[in-house]
């Protein structure tokens, strides 16, 4: 029986071909359609040049808001993206209807994000009056903190910022986004910025376009940001997908010079000082520079370091051997707190600070770091290789983990992980053993399917996997939502059959290095998988052979595979018999 041909969809058609002729037709179809539907259409719209009707098409849809349910937010995100890519007006938002929604949060995000809108594009350029500034804001209670920061607010005061960013986050989400709104009228300043940067890097929130404090967030970006802060604009993106026409209206000016200087106040006078204050904004660059300047000052090599890493040009062959060399040669004594259990060569610094390190925490309770050691708080990556202990525990608690995106752990350790840390991962590695039962992959499986992870999207098995264990991670709902999947195992094939289906683009099989050093890699293309291989030693070629044959035809023949020097002629003849294409390490 013939199979219908799928008809194509006239409007994406329309679309793709960004031709002003069907601008007319794209704006009449653009709302005949279903609203989760429509958010992708909007997003195509943002990518177009500047089009004049596609804004006043947004501006209609904000007007009317034909959105009833708080999960169907994420297209009033992308409406908004095609009202500003398109310039849209600050009038066109003036006359708003009612919306008509079960939920109270639905027509409160639209005013709030309609709010800040009008607030950017009307926003004057030039600084408000100097004013009084009171030294203190009240303590409390929530309602008299929050009238009293947007009075001062209200003044557009440069002078009141310091004071207005040091509450900006105390209290609820919704008190939060308020007061960002009253901050994009500021003129420009990179300290709202920075403030923003550091709302999105470390939420007080969990990721969600129903939330208004996120749009909210995207627009105090395109105030005040320049080019620096462009990092914030694709994480946000990354986690909500709706955003994706921020990073395009992104601002392209260089970042103006910055005092580094406090006039107000001594500020730290010590090291430890120093690095607590970073601790308190960990994505602060001028709180680094300024930590860099003052150990310059005192003839500190971590203030060379730390220049290096922060000179904003690209650094000389020369410049970067110095770096490795400052590193090797102090950084036992710039992670003292971490000595009894850092593992050598692993601390990687990034922009002057400590950014990823592998800590051994097997042993007495003593060998795990303070959970008050400061320099957790710039962590994006942590890896720890010991079992549950308490000292372990506290550690994961620490009110400085505040930016860590990578966590790996024994998966004994898995329940004890706190729901803040766990709702800002992007990617977690568990090592397992075959015994005990609290240890193996099966345990492991169960801990991630119970757990809060809105941002995961690798998960790493390490540990000598079976292949009857590929069952098991497949049944499982969260490795259907990952990007990529990496476990250390024999049986390569095992797991790319059990685990095509899940909707993975990537899946990494390593063959543990104690036994084998062949690296497989399965990427989902357009129209089929295809297979990289890297064998590092010759030695494993007949292994490799072995599950090269258990693979079918037609992922065989789009294989690419990565080889050592000393491979012998037959190996190669038998790999090219395959359809397997060559190339040398």
């Amino acid at each position: 029986m013939a199979t219908r041909k799928k008809q194509e969809d006239p409007w994406a058609f329309a679309v793709a071909t960004h031709q002003p002729e069907f601008v007319e037709t794209l704006v009449e179809m653009l709302e005949d359609t279903s609203l989760p539907k429509l958010e992708a259409r909007f997003l195509m719209l943002s990518t177009w040049p500047i089009t004049p009707e596609f804004g006043a098409a947004a501006a209609s849809f904000f007007q009317r808001f034909p959105i009833r349910f708080r999960e169907q937010l994420g297209t009033g995100v992308a409406a908004l993206g095609v009202f500003l890519t398109h310039g849209g007006r600050a009038e066109a938002l003036e006359k708003l209807d009612t919306v008509v929604a079960p939920n109270a949060l639905v027509p409160a995000w639209r005013d709030t994000v309609a709010q800040a809108v009008a607030s950017l594009l009307r926003r004057s350029k030039s600084p408000g009056a100097t004013s009084t500034v009171p030294s203190t804001l009240p303590a409390g209670p929530r309602a008299a903190l929050q009238e009293a920061w947007l009075a001062l607010a209200k003044t557009r005061a440069p002078d009141a910022l310091p004071l207005l960013l040091s509450r900006l986050t105390d209290g609820p989400a919704t008190d939060v986004t308020q007061r960002l709104v009253s901050l994009i009228d500021f003129s420009t300043d990179a300290r709202i910025a920075d403030a923003a940067v550091a709302l999105i890097d470390r939420p007080i929130v969990r990721f969600d376009a129903s939330t208004a404090l996120f749009p909210v967030l995207a627009l105090a970006l395109l105030a005040h940001a320049d080019i620096s802060h462009r990092q914030a604009a694709i994480t946000l993106a990354e986690a909500l997908p709706s955003f994706a026409w921020l990073e395009r209206l992104f601002p392209s000016t260089p970042p103006p010079p910055r005092s580094t200087k406090t006039a107000s106040s001594p500020g730290p006078s010590n090291e430890h000082d120093f690095l607590t204050w970073l601790a308190e904004a960990p994505a602060d660059l001028t709180r680094r520079q300024a930590f860099a300047d003052w150990l310059l000052e005192r003839g500190l090599p971590r203030g060379e370091f730390m220049a290096l890493q922060l000179a904003e040009r690209e650094l000389t062959k020369k410049e970067r051997a110095r770096i490795g060399a400052l590193q090797k040669k102090h950084e036992k004594e710039w992670l003292r707190g971490f000595s009894k259990s850092l593992i050598k060569g692993s601390a990687v610094f990034t922009k002057g600070v400590l950014s990823s390190i592998e800590l051994s925490t097997w042993g007495p309770e003593g060998k795990v770091p303070s959970p008050e050691e400061p320099q957790l708080a710039t962590l994006e990556g942590l890896v720890t290789t010991g079992g549950r202990s308490e000292s372990l525990e506290q550690l994961l608690q620490s009110r400085w983990l505040r930016s860590l995106r990578d966590l790996t752990v024994q998966a004994v350790v898995l329940p004890t992980i706190p729901a803040v840390v766990l709702e800002q991962l992007d990617a977690l590695g568990v090592h397992t053993q075959w015994t005990p039962p609290d240890f193996t992959v099966a345990a492991a499986s169960k801990s991630i399917e119970s757990m809060t992870l809105p941002r995961l999207r690798r998960v790493s098995l390490f540990g000598d996997l079976r292949g009857e264990q590929a069952r098991v991670v497949s049944s499982t709902s969260w490795a259907r939502r990952l990007h990529t999947l990496v476990v250390e195992s024999l049986s390569a094939e095992v797991w790319f059959s059990s685990c095509r289906e899940l909707g993975l683009t990537e899946l990494e099989v390593r063959e543990p290095a104690h036994l084998h050093a062949a690296h497989w890699r399965f990427t989902r293309g357009p129209q089929a998988w295809r297979l990289e291989v890297t064998l590092a030693d010759p030695k494993d070629a007949d292994s490799v052979l072995e599950t090269l044959g258990r693979l079918e035809p037609a992922l065989r023949a789009s294989t690419t595979m990565l080889l050592p020097p000393a491979l012998s002629e037959e190996v190669r003849r038998a790999l090219l018999a395959y359809g397997v294409t060559l190339e040398r390490d």
